[in-house]
């Protein structure tokens, strides 16, 4: 089971919240652009698709975003080099930056570099007064969640937030809540955020939260109020808003929808490896496999991402090219062994799936890893389909029992489908199986 949402969901953790600045859903242009010219989509209709339209004269495609960013790490370098033993809000800056580099080029090399910029900024002044929101966002992107909730706790026990920041912190707190599965407290953080401030960051935890417990209209109608904001249609916020949005569409079968709206996405911003990567499982699910190869070739071109060498090896063993997809999984195979020694706990969850088809005990390994770390309704999910295909079925509706109250992801439908069936479990397996019809309806 390979969750589509998993990993934009991880790469798209900055929308977490800044303090002190604008929705990162807005951009340099955010001044010249209302609703309708973002491309604002009604909030009820079914299945709302954008149209399919050509480059954004006035967008900056990833490879200029990059360069911008690179060249304002440089610029805030130069700044705590100035003061080296003084603390100053450079440092949140560049936290932030180098997070943001590592989301645009698909590569972990620039966490290393964002945890020691939060290190020493904690040494010099201390755990109530440093960057909290920063460090929560870091370590929630690495799924070190237990710190990032703290931090978070820190963060909004702070007198002096404004309504959007102290919203957004709840809604980033509920999303770490969720994923422990604190299912009553990630809806009362979301509520009480919600009530504060209906901006882009809230309304896109919210849209998450909703899917996950299997109220896909409700995710959709979030996501859509999200873009509907007042914004400049350009952008990695804005692309990002629209990824997620047909993701939705994508995971639920409606695949002509989710390809107008990543459409979108990718002429919000152009060349953006997370939108390539989504168009590419896309055109997999479409049996479009010459295509998809091509754009996975390219995708690991520029990231060395092993997620995408699976995905490549997937298709080339559609085309009989086991040899070559052998070599694709030997190669990811190693370059996830480097992520579980440099990020063990973002390292867990994202390796499963590649261990699942090369040493399958160590993915369950990995899986009850994950769960114990992020012991929530996903972790459990995916754990269960794991022991299911090593034939401990037992096991598996186990880790299904343990699933929180209110967890109902269409994953965890179609995991659960199965393991009822083939324990001959026919009444809960029908169950299941009308949840599925009725969420990819």
């Amino acid at each position: 089971m390979f969750d589509s949402r998993m990993l934009a969901l991880v790469t798209g953790a900055w929308l977490v919240f800044t303090p002190g600045c604008k929705d990162k859903a807005r951009d340099d242009h955010a001044g010249h652009a209302d609703a309708a010219a973002a491309g604002a989509v009604d909030p009820h209709a079914h299945h709302a698709a954008a149209p399919d339209a050509g480059p954004d004269p006035l967008a900056y495609d990833v490879a200029e975003t990059v360069r911008r960013t690179e060249n304002e790490i440089a610029f805030h370098g130069k700044k705590i080099d100035a003061k080296p033993d003084k603390y100053t809000v450079a440092y949140d800056r560049l936290i932030s930056l180098h997070s943001q580099l590592a989301r645009l080029t698909g590569t972990w090399a620039p966490y290393e570099k964002a945890l020691a910029l939060d290190k020493k900024a904690f040494a010099l002044v201390g755990d109530k007064g440093g960057p909290l929101a920063h460090r929560a966002s870091l370590y929630a992107t690495l799924h070190k969640n237990k710190a990032a909730e703290e931090a978070l706790d820190g963060y909004l026990a702070r007198g002096h937030l404004k309504d959007d920041e102290r919203a957004k912190g709840l809604a980033a707190r509920a999303d770490l809540k969720l994923q422990r599965g604190d299912m009553t407290g990630a809806e009362a953080d979301l509520s009480k955020a919600l009530a504060l401030d209906k901006n882009a960051t809230v309304l896109a935890r919210a849209s998450h939260f909703e899917a996950e417990r299997g109220h896909l209209e409700e995710a959709r109608q979030y996501l859509d109020q999200a873009l509907a904001l007042p914004q400049a249609p350009r952008g990695v916020g804005y692309a990002w808003l629209w990824l997620q949005r047909g993701i939705v569409e994508l995971d639920t079968g409606h695949l002509t929808e989710a390809d107008k709206m990543f459409a979108r996405a990718d002429r919000a911003l152009p060349g953006w490896y997370l939108v390539a990567e989504h168009r590419a499982e896309l055109l997999a699910e479409q049996g479009k496999t010459d295509e998809a190869i091509a754009r996975y070739r390219t995708i690991i071109a520029e990231t060395n991402n092993p997620e995408f060498m699976d995905a490549l090896a997937d298709q080339l063993d559609k085309k009989g090219q086991e040899a070559e997809a052998k070599t694709w999984r030997d190669k990811a195979t190693a370059r996830y062994e480097a992520w579980l020694k440099q990020f063990p706990e973002a390292a867990w969850g994202h390796a499963i799936e590649h261990f699942a088809h090369t040493d399958p005990a160590r993915a369950v390994r990995l899986a009850r890893q994950d769960r114990d770390n992020r012991p929530g309704g996903r972790s459990h999910t995916v754990l269960a389909e794991r022991l299911m295909a090593e034939g401990a079925l037992d096991d598996a509706a186990a880790a299904l029992d343990a699933v929180p109250a209110g967890y109902a992801s269409l994953a965890f439908h179609e995991v659960a489908q199965k393991v009822r069936t083939a324990l001959g479990d026919e009444t809960r397996a029908a169950e299941h199986a009308a949840a599925i019809q009725r969420l990819t309806r």
